[in-house]
C-alpha cells in the first residue's frame, strides 16, 4: 500500500475516490508528454511535406500529361 493512499482508506467516499494525488499528477503529465509528441511528430511531417512539394508537382505533372 501507498503511504500517500493510506490517508484516503477511512473517511467519506469522495475522500476516498480522490486516492493519491501524485499518481492523477503523474497520469496527466504522461497524458500532457504524448499529446506534445504526437504534435511534434505532426510538425515534422508537414516540413517534410513542404520540402518535398516542388519534386510532387513535377511528378504529378508528369502523370496528368
Amino acid at each position: 500500500m501507498h503511504p500517500e493512499r493510506v490517508l484516503f482508506q477511512k473517511g467519506p467516499l469522495h475522500i476516498r475516490l480522490l486516492g493519491s494525488l501524485k499518481e492523477k499528477t503523474r497520469v496527466a503529465a504522461k497524458r500532457t508528454a504524448r499529446r506534445t509528441k504526437m504534435r511534434r511528430k505532426q510538425r515534422w511531417r508537414l516540413k517534410l511535406l513542404q520540402k518535398a512539394m516542388p519534386m510532387i508537382r513535377k511528378i504529378m505533372k508528369k502523370w496528368k500529361t
